[in-house]
């Protein structure tokens, strides 16, 4: 499941190109206590049921600096418990892989353009 990946970057704005692995990075949705959320187009072509061509994934990057080896383990045994999950209400997780250095646990899924959770919530809750 985990494999070493290399990073090539060239700039932290992301108007140059960033790669991470086969991902070419668009631009960060999000940043957390543990890490970051990025936006990034599949460049292998391996879409998510799509006929060729790119597709958009959102690359959760968790740091791993500063986690004990079971927290480590923990992390990994989730990212492959919830790669088995298949529902239609759950993002599917297509792969993972150490960030090279490994620095970072980075986990790739499906992109939903919809927006977070919490404000879709928050949407249909005030519409009531």
């Amino acid at each position: 499941l985990l494999q070493r990946s290399p990073v090539a970057t060239s700039g932290h704005d992301f108007e140059d190109s960033v790669y991470i692995n086969r991902y070419r990075v668009v631009r960060r949705l999000g940043r957390g206590s543990s890490g970051e959320t990025l936006l990034a187009e599949c460049c292998d072509g391996e879409g998510f049921g799509s006929s060729g061509g790119n597709a958009f994934h959102a690359l959760k990057c968790v740091q791993l600096g500063g986690l004990s080896d079971s927290q480590r383990s923990r992390s990994f045994r989730e990212v492959e418990i919830l790669r088995r999950l298949s529902h239609p209400n759950v993002l599917r997780i297509r792969r993972a892989f150490l960030r090279e250095g490994g620095d970072a646990l980075v986990v790739a899924s499906e992109y939903c353009d919809a927006g977070d959770l919490d404000a879709l919530i928050e949407a249909r809750l005030g519409a009531r």
